[in-house]
């Protein structure tokens, strides 16, 4: 299937007979209301090579034999940065946990002794997956935003290292070797990942306490690193640990960025709008930061709400959908990757969040002004049939779209808007539609 757009002067695509498109549903491009800049779209740099033992000297004796490479080839790892690239992901989580500090440095928080923190985890990640895409978003133009989010196997973490300043030693020690090895300073650090989920460390007033020494103690050293969190697993458990931080000396002070999962009540409209508005009380962006969970268009839909009702700057996913053939040394797209790219691959950092509201509740869009304030606008039809769609208040000039859904991709097509004149389509039944006067670049895969 085709989905053709046109000036207003021609009709919308023919679906056949059995599929005639009903009455246009109407939406207006509205660039001088605006709300968000969009800073990325994120996954998370996996993990493999750490087994924990029973004791902790068992642990580390684990990880100083474990292997320092994964199973991958470079050629396979090149291929995936490629791919990542090109869906446009920006924004990577980098996790630490208890492995880095296995023993207590020493018995003074103040006073670092380098040698006993271990980052060979942390370096094979980035070695492998983290510098390749790095280069790649460099030679577009684009920077690599990488935040560190404290966890991989957070449940083991000695009652020692939850000490606040403690803990601030870890972080320091952290960021010096990243900046010291590989010039890379994280743009956000957060404490803990998933306070109190699954045996995981944590509580709102902990949260609060390990932000505001961190945060201190990273800016006195002189690092541009700025805290975020709280890392939630989901967004009905923000407010309580939003609200302590503000109660913390101190916890603001250094804090740029409240971040949220989605797992649990995923499509609560309510406490995202509360995430929102946190945010603008305390003048920092919110960023929607792991999600695994469900399927292609429902995926797209919760990418939706995030940024329309939690004006999210970020929205991450867990996994990269791939699956990845080891034998082979190859991989495949999944199908959620192909809606996921609707949003990540078109919304560029620095495009900024514009009105565009639907009349119609099966139709979602969302619209944008690109860095070079160019419309570029997200629709999604939630329906089973199609809907036709009628673009108003787009300047003229060239657009391209492509679209997904039902099993069906389109390729990148050319499109006019003739001054005055709205633009028509037809939307497919459950699909997810991008328009766009500001294509990107090619890249290795671009439409299938």
């Amino acid at each position: 299937m085709r989905v053709f757009l046109a000036a207003a002067v021609a009709a919308p695509a023919a679906l056949g007979a059995a599929e005639a498109a009903p009455k246009a549903v109407t939406l207006r491009f509205e660039p001088e209301t605006t709300y968000q800049t969009i800073e990325g779209w994120g996954i998370v740099l996996p993990c493999w090579l750490f087994r924990r033992g029973k004791t902790a000297a068992e642990s580390a004796r684990l990880y100083d034999a474990g292997p320092t490479r994964s199973n991958r080839s470079p050629r396979l790892n090149a291929a995936l940065a490629a791919e990542m690239v090109e869906r446009g992901f920006n924004r990577f989580r980098l996790e630490v946990g208890p492995q880095v500090e296995f023993f207590n440095d020493n018995d003074d928080p103040n006073v670092l002794n380098p040698k006993a923190f271990r980052f060979a985890w942390q370096d094979c990640m980035i070695e492998e997956q983290l510098l390749p895409m790095r280069r790649l978003l460099a030679a577009r133009g684009e920077r690599a935003i990488v935040y560190v989010s404290y966890d991989l196997g957070s449940g083991a973490t000695p009652k020692w290292l939850l000490e606040p300043a403690e803990y601030a030693e870890l972080a320091v020690a952290t960021l010096a070797h990243l900046k010291e090895k590989y010039k890379l300073e994280p743009a956000y650090w957060s404490v803990l990942n998933e306070p109190g989920n699954a045996k995981r460390p944590g509580n709102p007033a902990l949260c609060a306490a390990l932000t505001a020494a961190t945060g201190k103690r990273i800016a006195a050293a002189g690092f541009r690193t700025k805290m975020s969190g709280p890392e939630c697993v989901t967004p009905r458990q923000a407010d309580a640990y939003v609200k302590a931080l503000a109660e913390t000396p101190g916890a603001l002070t250094h804090f740029r960025q409240i971040t949220y999962h989605l797992y649990w009540d995923p499509m609560t409209v309510e406490h995202r709008r509360t995430i929102r508005d946190w945010a603008r009380k305390l003048h920092v962006t919110a960023a929607q930061t792991e999600w695994m969970e469900q399927r292609d268009l429902a995926v797209a839909r919760h990418v939706h709400l995030c940024l329309t009702e939690a004006d999210a700057v970020a929205w991450e996913r867990y996994g990269w959908d791939v699956t990845v053939n080891l034998r082979r040394q190859s991989f495949t797209r999944k199908s959620t990757a192909w809606y996921v790219r609707q949003f990540s691959r078109f919304v560029r950092p620095g495009a900024v969040r514009v009105k565009m509201v639907s009349p119609d509740p099966a139709v979602k869009p969302v619209a944008f002004l690109s860095p070079r304030k160019k419309p570029v606008v997200v629709l999604i039809n939630t329906d089973a049939a199609p809907r036709a769609v009628s673009l108003a208040g787009l300047p003229a000039g060239r657009y391209e779209h492509a679209y997904v859904g039902g099993g069906r991709r389109g390729r990148t097509l050319p499109a006019a808007v003739t001054r005055g004149f709205p633009l028509k389509l037809t939307l497919p039944g459950q699909s997810v539609l991008t328009v766009t006067a500001d294509p990107p670049p090619p890249g290795p895969n671009p439409d299938g």
